[in-house]
């Protein structure tokens, strides 16, 4: 199965029974359950001797000396068939409506895709009746991916299993990403005379128990006629979005938000959205059109973002109104006489500000945060993609080795597990585990300004510094409200060009929380692995004197066993708190300095992944070759920190090694020594860490915490003044402050098999873009690297330096 999909679905797929899965995903609302029975039965008397017998589908039986293509093209005929009898049975009827999509088997057929990565093929499809998009270019004669309601895979043999897994998988996270008005997804996947039904939403995804097609024919049949006749919502497309083509004839979207309508003028990130269970961020830059004509109506550029997030949590809007009641309640604190001192403050905001007219620059402008409604037969509903019933089985691919589970533990925020048919389960049923991941509720939000991300400004180093300033001066703002972010990376971090001066916007608000608020142990790690401070990986407090080191549960959780706490959670009257951990060993919060740390972090990104542009010509193989296997070790795509990583932090021989990588190309600039000794601010959040987690922290139901207090406006002062110092540095040169982009050479020398180098994912315009991986556990953790990290480099250093050119930006 492909690399980037595995993280989207271990641990994220249940197994069901195939009535069950009919039951919940396939079945017709227009039609009674007497009815529908009636329907397949019907329409299995009328196939009888031409399409179907005793044994089931004898045109599909498999045949050795026969192509797959050939047997399970005569799928088509029989879904014809099904058609043609369900139309016979509605003359009477009246029941079924208008068709609504028909199925082909074409596997060489490749279809019309809308975002980078071509096109694609499945053996099966099941067509749209009345096509999504508008009239395709001239020149194509294709099929749209968004016009294919579903799909299936097929194979003669059940050997072959994990290569259908693959292809489907593979097939519907493209049809989902392709796709901006696609909620869901229904499939089907045949072995030999094995079929499954498959279903994949952005919760979880859930499959059938394998059944025999040819013994139970009458699964296949009422498949089909779901999948024939299903209004267009219930095969998982979105009412709230249409497609137009613009001038150039590429399609773009309108969305309608709170009243007011929207047409896309270009896609600024979906790379989130490749993989299925996932938040499926995407952003657009847009502008206000007529509901009717689809023609703008304003010439003013907003930002449109579209995402699924966990049921229950708080949107944007709503987190930032709380930030801004926060500073408000510290402003009257002011005019109240409390000292700055007790407040957190050094000084007051200039030109007689509030605080909070003083921070607001620091955070988008937010016009519009709701949860994306449909309308259907005069009912208004919210777009959700619910939980999976919590005793499901857990599905194990035959594509990968099964690995750890991510749904080991209980559901964050919950007491008791829901059962979703309705049905009571024995008071003695015990599932074998508990759903972590939740249910989604789909949002969009609508931002006043388009602004680029802290990516788009690092081709210039005098603009990324000071973004980093003020990015510290806005942290220090969340920290006044009691918030903290939990997911800073640069494209969290916006900056919004005026005439001016660049002004950083913080943005991605869904994980802030406030800090003094207790959060469960087994909430998932949120962020972007590269910038999460290390504590924050590890779960673990690394600074605590041995007085300090609570890590583990308050003495009266102390006899508390899994099971104990799994069964109060089930009950009807829990006795013990949500937001305890059984099987935690760290009692670990996500504190101020966890942010910080990230724009630390963002700093040293700059250092590893560009060099100066003046000197590109003349930095040798050898060393970009160090450089690139440095970077990868501190910017691996895991939620487990690499030994380099974890020393980075507090350890002077891995700033040793550091500046050994990094003094051959920054030295041959005036302003290298200063970036590099720009590194020392770890040193200082050290010293920050070791301050705070000496005092006393305050025990909590869940963890332990320190004092609010604790955290001083001192740190980022003194962080600021360190960068500060670079930045005069930088302007004092007088150099060509422009950047590139680092790229591995193509001469480099090849890592031992037994070290692969790892992966980071890009995407479109942002191909220097490590991928989110928001809310998803590590599989495994990784093993520890190399004592020496270029030992490898070093072992084949080449014969003689080559140079190669850095590829500009």
């Amino acid at each position: 199965m492909r690399h980037h999909l595995r993280q989207s679905t271990t641990g994220h797929t249940v197994q069901i029974s195939a009535s069950t899965f009919l039951e919940r995903h396939a079945t017709l609302p227009q039609l009674t359950d007497k009815e529908s029975n009636t329907l397949v039965n019907y329409v299995a008397r009328k196939l009888r001797g031409t399409h179907l017998d005793d044994n089931g589908w004898p045109n599909t039986e498999i045949v050795d000396s026969m192509k797959e293509d050939a047997i399970f093209a005569n799928l088509t005929p029989i879904a014809d068939a099904i058609w043609m009898a369900c139309t016979t049975w509605d003359q009477k009827k009246g029941k079924l409506g208008d068709t609504t999509s028909r199925m082909e088997c074409n596997p060489r057929q490749r279809t019309n895709s809308e975002v980078s990565g071509g096109s694609m093929m499945a053996d099966a499809q099941f067509i749209l009746t009345h096509s999504t998009t508008p009239k395709p270019r001239p020149t194509s004669h294709r099929t749209d991916t968004a016009n294919k309601a579903g799909g299936g895979e097929f194979k003669k043999y059940t050997s072959e299993r994990a290569q259908n897994e693959d292809q489907l998988v593979g097939g519907v996270a493209h049809m989902l990403h392709n796709d901006p008005a696609r909620r869901f997804v229904i499939a089907f996947t045949i072995e030999g005379v094995e079929m499954r039904f498959w279903y994949f939403s952005r919760s979880h995804i859930a499959v059938s128990e394998a059944f025999d097609y040819h013994k139970n024919p009458k699964y296949f049949i009422r498949f089909v006629i779901f999948m024939t006749f299903a209004d267009v919502i219930d095969l998982g497309y979105d009412p709230t979005v249409t497609r137009i083509r613009d001038e150039n004839t590429d399609i773009q979207y309108v969305f309608e938000v709170n009243g007011k309508f929207y047409r896309s003028v270009r896609s600024l990130d979906e790379s989130s959205a490749r993989d299925v269970v996932t938040r499926a961020t995407r952003v657009w830059a847009a502008r206000e059109c007529d509901p009717i004509t689809k023609e703008f109506i304003s010439e003013h550029e907003v930002v449109v973002k579209d995402v699924w997030l966990y049921t229950g949590a708080q949107g944007e809007k709503a987190i930032q109104d709380e930030i801004y009641s926060g500073l408000r309640v510290l402003d009257e604190k002011i005019q109240a006489g409390v000292p700055l001192e007790e407040l957190g403050l050094r000084s007051l905001p200039p030109n007689s500000m509030t605080v909070e007219e003083y921070a607001k620059p620091f955070f988008m402008e937010i016009l519009a945060d709701e949860v994306v409604r449909y309308t259907r037969e005069d009912v208004v509903y919210d777009d959700c993609a619910p939980a999976p019933d919590p005793y499901d089985k857990e599905f194990s691919y035959a594509a990968f080795p099964k690995q750890a589970s991510a749904l080991q533990g209980i559901v964050p925020g919950t007491t008791r597990s829901r059962h979703v048919r309705g049905k009571t389960p024995p008071k003695d049923a015990v599932p074998d585990r508990v759903h972590a991941h939740q249910g989604r509720t789909h949002r969009r939000i609508v931002f006043n300004d388009c602004c680029l991300t802290l990516y788009d400004v690092a081709n210039n180093y005098v603009d990324y510094i000071v973004a980093i300033l003020q990015l510290l001066e806005g942290l220090n703002c969340l920290r006044l409200a009691g918030f903290v972010h939990r997911d800073i990376s640069p494209g969290n971090c916006l900056v919004l060009k005026t005439s001016g001066r660049n002004q950083v916007k913080i943005s991605d608000l869904e994980y802030a929380r406030r800090y003094d608020v207790d959060s469960s142990q087994l909430a998932p790690l949120t962020g972007t692995p590269g910038f999460m401070a290390v504590e924050y990986q590890k779960r673990h407090h690394s600074f605590l004197p041995q007085k300090n080191r609570h890590n583990s549960p308050p003495p009266e959780f102390e006899t508390l066993s899994y099971s104990t706490v799994l069964a109060q959670a089930l009950s009807d009257t829990p006795s013990l708190p949500d937001e305890i951990d059984p099987l935690g060993s760290t009692w670990f919060r996500f504190n101020f300095l966890h942010d910080v740390e990230s724009v630390l972090w963002l700093y040293c990104w700059l250092l590893f992944n560009t060099i100066p542009k003046s000197i590109q010509d003349s930095v040798s193989t050898e060393d970009l070759n160090h450089l690139v296997d440095y970077k990868e070790l501190l910017f691996r795509l895991s939620l487990v920190p690499t030994n380099e990583r974890y020393n980075f932090v507090g350890q002077q021989a891995e700033y040793r090694t550091a500046r050994g990588v990094l003094d051959p190309i920054y030295t041959q600039v005036p302003y290298g020594a200063s970036l590099i000794n720009g590194l020392k601010v770890f040193e200082d959040l050290v010293g920050f860490y070791t301050t705070v987690e000496a005092s006393e922290p305050i025990a909590t139901t869940a963890s332990f915490m320190w004092d609010r207090k604790e955290f001083s406006p001192d740190s980022y002062l003194k962080l600021q003044v360190s960068f500060m110092k670079v930045l005069q540095a930088l302007r004092a040169s007088k150099e060509d402050m422009a950047t590139v982009a680092l790229h591995r050479p193509s001469s480099a020398v090849k890592r031992p098999a037994e070290e692969p180098p790892a992966p980071i994912a890009s995407d479109g315009r942002n191909a220097k873009r490590p991928r989110t991986m928001a809310s998803i556990e590590p599989d495994q953790p990784q093993a520890s690297s190399s004592k020496d990290p270029l030992a490898w480099v070093k072992a084949n250093k080449p014969a003689r330096k080559g140079k190669k050119k850095v590829q500009s930006k």
